[in-house]
């Protein structure tokens, strides 16, 4: 007979060898794809978004008792209906599109229809799924009520994002693995099909941050946020993954044995370093691409591509008057101001009369009222 450690030792053993059998797919770079090439002549440049952008809406969101968050970590519009997600607090706070408050989607606590965490979400056939620790959460997107919950079946990693088509087809992007757990995967992206685990992408060998990765196309196709110090951002769908293009900043780009060499970001010196990496937003309208990224000195920049042209605009972020963007429902951007910014002079980089027009449609606000979104339009050159 078996003793209860030689069961234990073997039922390890399977699972590992189950998990090796998941398919771990490897994109071809060679594939064509457009390279976007960014001369980055002067890098104390701002980024000018008079030339751009038409102010649509200046949308106050409704301040009271219930209403109020910190910072939009993510948000979606959908409809008559505006999402908001604050990390921090874990909340989802949603408004219609005047900026009156409606409803928190669910309730945080330990009861069996309450989430421990609200880490992601997204909105699929009138559905929002939010990402708990471990767990897939479908709640009533006209309501907030409670639908469904479903386990995670993959003991691998811990998912810091999602992107769910539905309660049992989606992909989970997984948080840096610990050094200290041999079941932690080297792979990102994780697929799962019927809720089992299917195939795996992008394995990598240093830290990443965990910001939102999936951006939605107006194709409804999505993009994924690239790895720190890779310039390819992919396109995702239900059933594929493929690159989409290349940001390439010639001889700024992070060099390719970068991580060789700095195996251990120690003191933030991969940010401090004089390239431009870190890809973050991507959003995309029918004429235009927008980006934005950390240059030398970890100082923000921004970036606009026209589809049709390939031109391309760049700039440092002017944190004082420019506008958070936070989402695109693929014809118009969204961005946002925390009231602070509206009230206080900006030290002014650029003269932004986009700035000048908000300011002034905001007489009476408050320090410590909700945030302002603001629906821009894109001037097609």
């Amino acid at each position: 007979m078996k003793s209860l450690i030689q069961i234990i030792g073997i039922l390890v053993m399977s699972s590992f060898v189950n998990l090796n059998n998941i398919n771990a797919i490897k994109i071809n770079l060679k594939n064509t794809h457009t390279v976007y090439t960014i001369r980055v002549n002067d890098k104390e440049k701002y980024f000018d978004w008079d030339q751009y952008i038409k102010i649509e809406q200046i949308i106050p969101l409704e301040t009271n008792s219930n209403s109020v968050f910190a910072n939009p970590d993510k948000v979606y519009v959908l409809k008559d209906k505006m999402f908001f997600q604050d990390r921090k607090n874990q909340i989802l706070k949603v408004f219609d599109l005047s900026g009156k408050f409606l409803f928190n989607v669910g309730n945080k606590g330990k009861g069996p229809e309450e989430y421990l965490e609200m880490r992601d979400f997204m909105i699929s056939d009138n559905n929002v799924y939010t990402l708990d620790y471990k767990k897939i959460h479908c709640f009533d997107a006209s309501n907030g009520k409670f639908k469904s919950s479903s386990n995670i079946t993959t003991q691998e990693m811990n998912p810091m994002g999602f992107l769910v088509f539905n309660s049992k087809d989606y992909y989970l992007w997984q948080s840096n693995p610990s050094q200290k757990n041999v079941r932690d995967t080297k792979y990102r992206l994780l697929k799962f099909e019927e809720g089992k685990l299917k195939s795996r992408y992008f394995e990598y060998d240093h830290h990443s941050n965990d910001m939102n990765r999936f951006f939605k196309r107006p194709d409804g196709s999505f993009y994924i946020r690239p790895i720190d110090g890779e310039y390819v951002i992919y396109k995702i769908t239900k059933d594929s993954v493929s690159i989409s293009f290349e940001l390439n900043f010639e001889n700024k780009n992070l060099p390719k044995d970068y991580y060789l060499k700095n195996p251990i970001d120690v003191n933030n010196e991969y940010l401090k370093s004089d390239y431009y990496k870190s890809i973050a937003d991507v959003f995309e309208t029918e004429e235009y691409i927008y980006f934005t990224c950390a240059g030398p000195q970890s100082y923000a920049y921004e970036g606009l591509i026209n589809k049709k042209t390939q031109q391309i605009s760049f700039g440092k972020r002017d944190f004082s008057s420019n506008p958070r963007i936070i989402f695109s429902d693929g014809k118009y951007l969204y961005g946002y101001y925390q009231p602070s910014l509206i009230l206080n002079e900006p030290v002014k980089k650029i003269q932004h009369y986009f700035f000048d027009e908000i300011r002034n449609h905001l007489k009476g606000i408050k320090v410590e009222d909700n945030i302002i979104l603001v629906k821009y339009s894109l001037k097609v050159n």
